[in-house]
């Protein structure tokens, strides 16, 4: 959103195109990690068959929390997503229902 100033003073305008910009985008970086979480989860069992090293058990014990951040981020961007969606949906709406009530 933001300020565009008018002839009696400031308003607060929605800009409904950087809205859905703003919800395709979140919705890209959800698909994303996602994706890491998918591949992360395979990561695990892979590095635990090809590595004999001293730090074999740090490494898993990284390698195993890995996907579940990955996945309460996937949750998180797709929560901001729905949100600016919604705000945006109310706005449209709010508008509409002004529209009209002044068009009558």
């Amino acid at each position: 959103m933001s300020k565009e100033a008018d002839g009696k003073g400031q308003k607060t305008v929605c800009n409904h195109e950087a809205m859905m910009e703003a919800f395709t985008e979140l919705s890209n970086i959800q698909t994303a990690l996602f994706g890491a979480y998918e591949q992360a989860a395979a990561l695990s069992a892979d590095f635990s068959e090809s590595y004999e090293g001293e730090a074999k058990e740090e490494v898993m014990i990284f390698l195993n929390n890995l996907p579940i951040h990955l996945y309460k981020l996937t949750l998180f961007y797709g929560k901001m997503a729905q949100y600016v969606y919604v705000t945006k949906m109310s706005f449209k709406t709010s508008d509409q229902t002004m529209a009209d009530k002044l068009g009558d």
